[in-house]
């Protein structure tokens, strides 16, 4: 998966997960703005 997961982890504890997003740059929510919306949404279903 995330190749930063176990790093990350041991920096923020409660890390709930990562995604990752093939061919995507740092502006991913306008790049792929349907994963964005369906990841926060399934992020706050478990909330």
């Amino acid at each position: 998966m995330y190749p930063l997961d176990e790093a990350a982890r041991a920096i923020v504890p409660n890390l709930r997960g990562a995604i990752d997003i093939p061919n995507c740059g740092h502006w991913t929510q306008q790049e792929h703005p349907e994963l964005v919306n369906t990841a926060l949404l399934e992020f706050l279903k478990g909330l």
